[in-house]
């Protein structure tokens, strides 16, 4: 499969660093990870998510860019796409977060309007 055939989600906001996630009362976490598997699935069509539950047996690709109002470190960038990640394996779009079922291809960051790009496709059989 070719990677035009990805689905892209794009979600109004950026996840916290793991600095912050930390250091929150576990409630608080929790309403987190909440709040980001309801808002990824709300943003995405009835299409896509239908295509993704297509794939979901398959090992997925991830691809993640975050716009934020300042960088962060690598460690926290990579860190603060974990919600993503679980709210992807909850929703139902690949059957588990580990490396053999999902594998991360890029966290990227630039500076601006706070925004979430999260992009799947399934792996190409080799």
């Amino acid at each position: 499969m070719k990677r035009t055939e990805a689905v892209t989600v794009v979600v109004p906001r950026v996840p916290p660093s793991p600095n912050k996630m930390m250091r929150m009362h576990w409630a608080a976490r929790t309403r987190l990870w909440r709040t980001w598997r309801t808002e990824v699935l709300c943003c995405s069509t009835r299409e896509q998510s239908a295509q993704l539950h297509k794939w979901a047996e398959k090992r997925m690709l991830i691809s993640i860019h975050q716009k934020r109002k300042k960088f962060l470190d690598h460690d926290n960038l990579y860190g603060s796409v974990k919600p993503i990640l679980d709210a992807c394996k909850q929703i139902g779009w690949c059957r588990d977060d580990s490396p053999e079922w999902l594998c991360l291809q890029s966290v990227t960051q630039e500076i601006g309007k706070p925004e979430t790009r999260i992009t799947l496709w399934p792996c190409p059989k080799k």
